[in-house]
């Protein structure tokens, strides 16, 4: 007896890459997703977030919570979960460690940066003008929460919002003199430290490195550059690719001495050197979203080349120039094997598609070893086989046929009744209905699929023509 041959047919590729979407990227406060050794975000096949560590790609579930009514990220490592009432959790990644913030009555919580919640409160000043008071809370190590007010600000200073945060300053858009500025205050302590030259009221973004603070509006190519150092010095205006965009600056990082942008007509992420100097693309392609992170960095969801979608971290290189590294790589997944049958040496397998199942055909050769042709559509486009739970054999199966067709049950439980398909490339598709008479073509074919006449009673009808219920039940037909 001849030894049997194998021959492994290779998985067909999904069309689409895994899912996956980063925690709230690009955010107005600067909150991102996204920190100094991971990064939060969706993926594909866990039920919550998962977090990613830059050292190993690899990918961890957070805590479950079910009391938290959301999660958003902090710009850093730190993931904040939000409870009904004043508290706040605050977990940290690396180091699976959980704090928790309690808000004092009469203030309101606004952004949390790492484990520092700014909160505001209103109250009425000296002359009866209603005003607003920032403070800074923290987790102590007794288990109580730590309140320092914001202080030191000039005369006629408005504090409005907070923009953006690192280790050791926070950066609000605040008023004074009529006009609009960014103030840095210290995040330990609360003083103000220095502000900006007036600037436009639209210019009311921000982003931190830790040399430069960079001011922009999200439909302005122009950016405003300020040292850290100095931030009451005349900014340094920069010009950015993407002026046929609306938004040219919607998702806009900092990563070393380069700005790094994904103009909203496009899917590039774009790089601009601070200094000025030539655009140079860093992404080839990118989901809506960029999470500027700790440590001089941003992380998007995109490709560098044809395929190597992902995602992607952007730091800055040797000689200061952004580099690209994949953090998780999302390829696309082997389609998920619906129906399988091969019959007088035709391999035909469904794979799911938008809710159904789509057949495509390999040839295989029937002696020696197992060879196989190139993948084909076999039902085409408007012939779809319904879907149906894995674990009803019945419905899932399709069944191969002598002449090159396939059959298949669909189960129709709504209406009492289970239809029977019989399709084969440039064949009359017929569909056959317990208890009620076939069409005298789709008698013939399944006389010819079983060999003999059938003994139930079948109903046929063109596959994507269904009859028109006014038309009655159609003429009856003897045996």
């Amino acid at each position: 007896m001849d030894t049997p041959q194998e021959t492994v047919v290779p998985a067909t590729l999904r069309s689409t890459y895994t899912s996956a979407s980063l925690l709230t990227p690009g955010t107005q406060s600067g909150t991102d997703g996204a920190g100094a050794q991971e990064v939060f975000h969706h993926l594909e096949g866990n039920a919550d977030l998962v977090w990613t560590r830059y050292s190993d790609n690899k990918s961890i579930p957070i805590p479950v919570d079910k009391t938290a009514l959301m999660k958003t990220g902090t710009g850093s490592d730190t993931l904040s979960f939000r409870h009904t009432g004043n508290n706040i959790s605050l977990w940290d990644a690396t180091d699976n460690t959980t704090r928790t913030l309690h808000i004092p009555d009469g203030q309101n919580l606004g952004s949390v940066y790492g484990t520092t919640g700014v909160a505001s409160e209103n109250y009425t000043d000296d002359d009866r003008t209603t005003a607003r008071a920032f403070h800074l809370l923290t987790p102590a190590a007794d288990g109580t929460t730590r309140d320092v007010p914001v202080s030191g600000l000039p005369a006629g200073m408005e504090l409005w919002l907070p923009r953006a945060a690192d280790g050791t300053s926070l950066l609000f858009f605040a008023k004074l003199d009529g006009s609009f500025r960014m103030v840095a205050v210290d995040r330990e302590t609360g003083p103000v430290q220095s502000w900006t030259q007036p600037v436009p009221v639209s210019y009311s973004r921000a982003r931190l490195s830790e040399d430069h603070i960079v001011v922009y509006a999200v439909n302005n190519t122009k950016v405003l550059v300020l040292p850290r150092s100095d931030l009451s010095a005349p900014p340094t205006e920069l010009v950015l690719d993407g002026a046929g965009s609306v938004n040219p600056a919607e998702d806009l990082a900092v990563v070393g001495d380069w700005v790094v942008h994904r103009p909203s007509a496009g899917t590039v992420v774009l790089a601009k050197p601070l200094a000025g100097g030539a655009t140079v693309t860093v992404v080839r392609a990118s989901n809506l979203g960029v999470s500027s992170a700790s440590g001089d960095s941003a992380v998007v969801l995109g490709r560098t080349t044809a395929d190597n979608w992902g995602i992607q971290r952007i730091t800055p290189g040797t000689d200061g120039r952004p580099v690209v590294t994949t953090v998780k790589p999302l390829p696309r997944p082997a389609a998920r094997i619906q129906g399988l049958s091969l019959e007088q040496g035709r391999l035909v397998v469904t794979d799911p598609i938008s809710g159904d199942r789509a057949a495509y055909l390999r040839t295989v050769s029937p002696a020696g070893t197992p060879e196989f042709g190139a993948r084909s559509a076999f039902t085409g486009s408007n012939t779809v086989i319904a879907d149906c739970l894995a674990q009803d054999a019945g419905c899932s199966a399709i069944q191969g046929t002598a002449d090159g067709r396939v059959a298949w049950l669909e189960r129709r439980a709504t209406l009492g009744s289970d239809l029977l398909r019989v399709y084969g490339a440039g064949q009359y598709p017929c569909a056959f209905r317990a208890r009620r008479r076939p069409h005298h073509r789709c008698v013939r074919q399944v006389r010819d699929l079983h060999g003999h006449q059938p003994a139930i009673r079948v109903q046929a009808r063109r596959l994507g023509r269904p009859r028109d219920p006014r038309q009655g039940r159609g003429r009856r037909m003897g045996r």
